[in-house]
């Protein structure tokens, strides 16, 4: 008996023994299947970083940011995000490349085109959704949300209908400034929305805006900001040079590149407007190699062909005097756009032409006070009679340079509305619609405003418009400018 008992228990060790090697098979299969899909999923995160980080030059650190704050798709995410940085550094495009790249949930908003509540949340719905109105459904969106009660009720609704299984979701709002003049109660909303809706919800906020803008007496959730610098100058030459033609070599596209930004550093670093120029200019660049006048190498007959395009036609094409088709056309049809920016009786449908009545004698002001002397505006727009004595003698010497050599000299505001209202031949009541037209020919980078590094309270600015250009928007209101110039009365 004790024999047998000893054989069974042997056997029943045997067993054991087996089913424990079972089981550490069968979990070390698991474990080796889970880092499987682990490996796989880190290659596919992996290979959507690098793609991303080559598609934005000089964005990694930004891009890393946000990319560790999303996180995966099912880990739960910050509730908002606050991107800000001056227009065209690529926020925009950065978010929408790893919203599609992570294949998230997400609505892309432009509150440019929200310019109501109702809006911003029907569009916000219609894209979590996936509707589109459009003429098979009348034009009917998602559903009518009027309020911010109902959206967030219609939010938490739609998440259980599109089975998001817990997955993270992004809102982006862009041109995020425009919340500041809606319903003072919308923003902290929206920064809240994850916690209110109970949502895995992120809201993300794009402007050129400094967070501290957004100040409100009631005070708001305090979102993470994550800010996008401007582009240095190896930066954006290499975002242009991928572009780069393939009958044509990187080294090559590279030079010209680099003549670009010298001449363009000045007055624009903006990647749009560079490209613009780029693709107008870069065809007239390349005429002397198709031509058999120059090889690749031969830089300096390239420059002396470009050369003069840069100078006379690079201010017209900043301030879209002439659409890129247009342009295109005048060349090759071999009317040079060179040879009208030199004759200015050639007909154009120059920007600085379709200015409106008044501001057109606002800029003959400016080019006014910035050639003529101080001394003379007495002698050219004092209206009054003025009793004549003795008067000193003004001897030029022939050395003098004219003022219109020299180039355009800074003024005051005060100076240029005083002698805006000796021009003008109507009484012009001073509004502040007539003051906004400074700062829109500002913006269109027809004047300059300066800084005073003396007189810190007093605004300077300075005229960049050449002499034709203010002679023809003198001839379209008959006024003789001429008569006022400094250069040309004595």
């Amino acid at each position: 008996d004790k024999g047998v008992d000893g054989d069974e228990e042997e056997e029943d060790e045997e067993e054991e023994e087996e089913w424990e090697k079972e089981e550490i098979e069968e979990m070390e299969e698991e474990n080796l299947e889970q880092e499987k899909d682990g490996v796989v999923q880190s290659e596919e995160e992996t290979n959507g970083s690098t793609y991303i980080y080559h598609m934005f030059p000089g964005r990694k650190q930004q891009i890393s940011i946000l990319l560790s704050l999303m996180g995966k798709p099912l880990e739960w995410v910050t509730p908002a995000l606050y991107v800000y940085g001056h227009t065209g550094v690529g926020k925009t495009l950065v978010i929408k490349n790893i919203m599609i790249k992570s294949q998230v949930p997400h609505a892309y908003v432009d509150m440019i085109e929200c310019y109501s509540p109702r809006i911003l949340f029907e569009t916000i719905l219609n894209q979590l959704s996936g509707t589109l109105p459009s003429s098979s459904n009348s034009y009917i969106g998602y559903v009518r949300c009027d309020n911010l009660p109902q959206f967030i009720r219609e939010l938490c609704q739609l998440s259980t209908t599109q089975e998001w299984n817990e997955s993270s979701v992004y809102i982006v709002l862009d041109h995020a400034e425009r919340l500041r003049k809606m319903e003072p109660t919308l923003l902290p909303a929206l920064l809240r929305l994850a916690e209110l809706s109970n949502l895995n919800l992120c809201t993300i906020f794009i402007s050129q805006l400094v967070w501290e803008k957004y100040a409100t007496s009631t005070g708001c959730y305090q979102p993470l900001v994550v800010y996008f610098p401007e582009y240095k100058k190896d930066e954006v030459l290499e975002i242009l040079s991928l572009d780069c033609p393939s009958e044509y070599s990187k080294d090559f596209y590279h030079t010209f590149l680099t003549s670009l930004w010298n001449v363009m550093n000045s007055i624009s670093r903006d990647i749009s407007e560079l490209r613009h120029i780029r693709d107008l200019l870069f065809p007239i660049y390349c005429e002397p190699i198709k031509s058999g006048q120059a090889t690749e190498k031969e830089t300096w007959k390239l420059w002396r062909h470009i050369e003069p395009y840069y100078k006379n036609i690079l201010p017209r094409l900043y301030i879209r005097e002439s659409t890129s088709l247009n342009w295109i056309k005048e060349h090759n049809k071999g009317e040079r756009v060179l040879v009208a920016a030199k004759d200015p009786a050639l007909p154009s449908s120059s920007t600085e032409h379709n200015l409106p009545y008044f501001t057109k004698y606002l800029m003959i002001a400016a080019y006014l006070s910035s050639y003529n002397p101080v001394k003379t505006d007495r002698k050219f727009f004092s209206k009054g009679k003025s009793v004549k004595g003795k008067s000193k003698v003004v001897r030029h010497h022939k050395e003098e340079l004219k003022r219109q050599l020299i180039g355009p000299r800074p003024f005051s505001l005060e100076r240029m509305m005083t002698i805006f209202h000796s021009i003008t031949e109507e009484d012009v009541i001073p509004t502040a619609c007539l003051y906004s037209q400074i700062s829109t020919l500002v913006s269109l980078h027809l004047l300059a405003k300066v800084s005073s590094g003396d007189v810190l309270d007093v605004v300077k600015y300075k005229c960049l418009v050449t002499f034709e250009v203010i002679r023809e928007i003198s001839k379209s209101i008959n006024f003789e400018i001429v008569r006022y110039l400094y250069d040309y009365s004595h």
